[in-house]
């Protein structure tokens, strides 16, 4: 017979306030802060309940039902003990002030990526206002889309209607499962997004498309170090998201090569990297033909995002 999985919440009827308690230290060990520990808790308690965390906060003594126990304790037997991150749990991601749809075929948002984000709205507003034509935007290796999406969605507030209509948002991914989580979020948030299926740039050279700008999150973790990242992370999710070749740098050489025929003269691309990969991604784009080069560091005082133009 199979073995029963435990139980992480104690036996009998128990309060929301009780609950909130052993769902704390039941995450304690697997989380690596009070503050995500916090943040685990609620989002738990709240999916399973139904309630806001300001209502349950505000009735504590309330009892929490039986089908919301039943629905704790899975979650717990998944995210304790085969270490589920709790965004695939709960089937949502939140980045950049949007909920997304994820799955096991995408990455989990970051958010050191909306330093991505604010760079490419950046561009995207001083190129249309030095512009009377359209401005296409491609990402590559989209996921769950939460870039160009999050991009599109800042965008258009900022736009009027008018040069909101000169944006034009594409992006590309290998995996058709991929796709079709960024399709479900696209219309979700109602951002028009063109995808392609394929390698990197290929669908638009094989279509011969141009854009002015190019955005990117690529694999950048050498092969050998991912088998050393935490059971969240490459027990979970996809590692064709995750390796970027031996030396993490496979991805940009083909990106960066495939981009010199996709960019319109003076045409930007950015791209993520690793914290150690700053001075390498430079000395490759340059190599590449690229100028302006410049690398910007997130919030953590860590060297995160290079930008650089077509010459």
């Amino acid at each position: 017979m199979p073995t029963p999985k435990p139980s992480f919440l104690p036996p009998g009827r128990l309060s929301l306030e009780a609950c909130r308690v052993f769902l704390r230290e039941a995450l304690t060990p697997v989380t690596t802060s009070q503050a995500q520990c916090t943040t685990e808790t609620h989002w738990l308690l709240e999916k399973a309940t139904g309630m806001s965390p300001s209502a349950w906060l505000a009735n504590p003594r309330t009892l929490l039902s039986t089908q919301a126990r039943e629905q704790l304790d899975h979650w717990l037997h998944q995210r304790v003990v085969d270490r589920c991150p709790i965004q695939y749990l709960l089937g949502e991601a939140h980045f950049f002030g949007l909920t997304f749809a994820v799955s096991p075929a995408v990455l989990i948002p970051r958010p050191e990526t909306e330093l991505l984000v604010e760079a490419a709205v950046a561009e995207a507003l001083h190129r249309l206002k030095h512009s009377t034509g359209t401005l296409r935007i491609v990402d590559v290796g989209t996921g769950s889309g939460c870039i160009p999406i999050a991009i599109g969605h800042t965008l258009r507030s900022q736009l009027s209607n008018k040069d909101w209509k000169r944006i034009e948002v594409l992006a590309v991914d290998c995996s058709s499962e991929a796709l079709a989580v960024a399709t479900q979020n696209a219309t979700k948030h109602a951002i028009p997004i063109t995808f392609y299926q394929g390698s990197w740039l290929q669908p638009l050279l094989a279509g011969k498309l141009t854009v002015e700008m190019i955005i990117s999150n690529p694999p950048y973790i050498p092969s050998a170090v991912c088998n050393e990242l935490a059971p969240e992370v490459i027990g979970h999710e996809p590692r064709l998201a995750l390796d970027g070749g031996p030396d993490g740098l496979q991805p940009y050489r083909e990106l960066f090569a495939q981009a010199k025929g996709c960019l319109t003269p003076n045409g930007w691309i950015s791209c993520e990297f690793g914290g150690y990969q700053a001075s390498l991604i430079t000395t490759l784009l340059h190599s590449f033909g690229f100028q302006s080069v410049y690398v910007q560091q997130d919030l953590a005082g860590v060297e995160r995002l290079v930008t650089a133009r077509q010459s």
